[in-house]
C-alpha cells in the first residue's frame, strides 16, 4: 500500500520532467534556426560616403573684345577743320572732330527770315478767309471765291510747317558739326584729314567702347552638353564663369579676382572642323584693366549636389557599366548605377542619389541580390 502511493506521487514528477525537456529541446531548435538563418546571410564590409565639395570644373580659353565699334559720319556737306589723332583716349563728351559751321549757319538764317515771311502770309490768308466767311454769310460772293480763299490759307499753313521742319532739320546738322565721344573710348581710326570737303555719310572716325567688354570663348560640344548649355530654356543656373587665377595674376590686379562673369550669349551654330561653339561672356567695369584682344582663361563651375566620394572597392565594373551596392538601415542591400565624374586617390568621385553618411559595401558584394538581408562585419579600414 505504502508502494502504491509512492509511485503514485512519483508520477506526476515525470511528466513535468518529459514536458520541460520538450519545451528545452523546441526552444534550443527554434535558436540553432535562427542562428542558422543570421549564418546563412552574406557577410559584408562597408565604408561611408564621403561629401565632395569640389565642383565639376571645365576651362575655356577666351579672348577679350567688344561687342560693337562706334562708327562717326558727316552729316552735312561742310569743311573737316579739326580731328584727333589714332589713340586718343576720350571721356564722355569730350569733341572729337568738328566741321565748318559757317554754309549751314547761314542757310538757317535765310530759313528764318522765309519763315517769318510765311508766317505773314498765312496771317493774311485767313484774315481774307474770315472777310470772304462773312460776305458770303450776305450772299455777296460765289461759293467759288471762299473756297479759293480757304485753299491759299492751307497752302500758307503747310509752307510754314514744311519751313519749320527744314529748319529742325538743319539746326540737327548743325549740332552734329561737332562730334563728341558718347562713352569713354579710344580713337581706334581716323577716315578723314582735316581741310577735306565732306559729303553726308561720309566716315570720319572709328571709336573703341573702354568700357563696353566681353569675352569670346571656344566651349567644345560636349562641354556644352555636359554642362546643359544648348538648351537656353533650361539654362543650368548652378553654372558659374570666373576669371582662372591665371590671368588674375597676369593683370596684377585683384580688383580682378572672386568676380562672376554673365553669360550673354551662346551661338547656335558649331565650327565644323573644331566642334566648338563661342560664347560670350559679359565684363563690367570691375575688369578695367583688361584689354582687347588679350587673352585670358576663364573657369566655368558647375555645382551639383548629387556628387560624393566613395572608394575604389565599392564599384564595380559590370558590362559596359558601373554599379555599387547601398547599405540601407534594415542591413538590405539596393544596387546603385553611379556616374563617374573623376578620380582621385583611393576614391571615384560619383553622381548617385548617395549622400554622405550613406554606406556602401566593398566586400562580400558578389552575388548579392537586390533587397537581400547582409550581415555588416564593420568599415572597412
Amino acid at each position: 500500500m505504502k508502494q502504491q502511493r509512492l509511485n503514485h506521487s512519483l508520477k506526476p514528477k515525470k511528466q513535468v520532467s518529459k514536458v520541460l525537456a520538450l519545451f528545452i529541446l523546441g526552444t534550443c531548435t527554434a535558436g540553432n534556426l535562427l542562428n542558422a538563418q543570421v549564418l546563412e546571410r552574406p557577410k559584408v564590409k562597408t565604408a561611408k560616403v564621403e561629401t565632395w565639395q569640389a565642383s565639376l570644373n571645365k576651362t575655356l580659353y577666351c579672348v577679350v573684345d567688344t561687342p560693337q565699334l562706334f562708327q562717326g559720319n558727316s552729316h552735312s556737306n561742310s569743311e573737316l577743320i579739326n580731328i584727333l589723332p589714332v589713340g586718343t583716349q576720350l571721356k564722355a563728351g569730350d569733341v572729337v572732330a568738328t566741321q565748318d559751321d559757317f554754309y549751314l549757319s547761314q542757310e538757317l538764317k535765310q530759313l528764318a527770315i522765309d519763315e517769318r515771311l510765311a508766317q505773314a502770309e498765312l496771317d493774311h490768308a485767313r484774315n481774307e478767309q474770315q472777310r470772304l466767311t462773312v460776305l458770303d454769310r450776305k450772299e455777296m460772293i460765289s461759293k467759288a471765291q471762299l473756297s479759293e480763299a480757304t485753299l491759299k490759307q492751307t497752302r500758307a499753313k503747310l509752307e510754314l510747317d514744311s519751313l519749320k521742319n527744314k529748319k529742325r532739320t538743319l539746326k540737327r546738322r548743325i549740332e552734329r558739326l561737332t562730334h563728341r565721344a558718347p562713352f569713354s573710348a579710344q580713337l581706334l581710326r581716323v577716315d578723314a584729314e582735316p581741310g577735306q570737303h565732306l559729303n553726308p555719310g561720309q566716315s570720319l572716325f572709328q571709336l573703341l567702347p573702354l568700357n563696353q567688354k566681353r569675352l569670346e570663348c571656344k566651349l567644345p560640344l560636349d562641354i556644352a552638353k555636359e554642362l546643359n548649355l544648348i538648351d537656353q530654356n533650361h539654362l543650368d543656373t548652378r553654372l558659374e564663369f570666373s576669371l582662372s587665377s591665371e590671368s588674375s595674376n597676369a593683370l596684377a590686379s585683384d580688383t580682378n579676382r572672386n568676380h562672376h562673369l554673365l553669360l550673354r550669349e551662346l551661338s547656335q551654330t558649331a565650327d565644323r572642323n573644331t566642334q566648338n561653339l563661342q560664347i560670350y561672356l559679359e565684363l563690367h567695369k570691375q575688369h578695367p584693366n583688361l584689354l582687347i584682344g588679350q587673352r585670358v582663361k576663364v573657369n566655368v563651375q558647375q555645382q551639383h549636389t548629387d556628387i560624393s566620394r566613395v572608394p575604389y572597392d565599392a564599384i564595380t565594373l559590370s558590362g559596359n557599366s558601373y554599379e555599387l551596392w547601398q547599405l540601407k538601415p534594415d542591413n538590405t542591400v539596393t544596387k546603385i548605377y553611379p556616374h563617374i565624374v573623376s578620380t582621385s586617390k583611393d576614391y571615384f568621385i560619383v553622381r548617385s542619389p548617395l549622400r554622405a553618411g550613406d554606406k556602401v559595401i566593398t566586400r562580400g558584394q558578389q552575388g548579392l541580390k537586390e533587397k537581400q538581408q547582409v550581415s555588416e562585419l564593420g568599415e572597412q579600414s
